[in-house]
């Protein structure tokens, strides 16, 4: 079961974290089997490309018990300073378009 995790401050939410320590975070609600820092592609006043985070990331727990137990764990928690809100992710068939991996779990 996804869950969805944003920060308090976007969209430099996780330019203040890497992925794997919002994963060492996260893994106190439940065991993780992907996630992903959602990002996309924003060019530079020369003209270059780097892909920027869009505020949020995307977690895959191991059951939809550990997706719960997360959920209700780690929403309101801080990392680095910053407030985390940890909800079920409802964007499940949407178009995102953009994205760059990130450290794959």
């Amino acid at each position: 079961m996804p869950a969805r995790v944003e920060g308090s401050l976007t969209p430099t939410l996780w330019s203040f974290c890497s992925w794997q320590q919002v994963r060492d975070h996260l893994q106190q609600g439940g065991q993780i089997e992907f996630g992903r820092i959602i990002k996309a592609p924003k060019t530079d006043k020369d003209g270059n490309v780097k892909y920027v985070s869009k505020g949020f990331a995307i977690v895959q727990f191991a059951s939809p018990e550990h997706a719960a137990n997360a959920i209700a764990k780690m929403d309101g928690t801080t990392l680095n300073g910053r407030t985390l809100y940890v909800k079920p992710d409802t964007s499940r068939g949407k178009k995102g378009g953009g994205e760059a991996p990130q450290d794959e779990a």
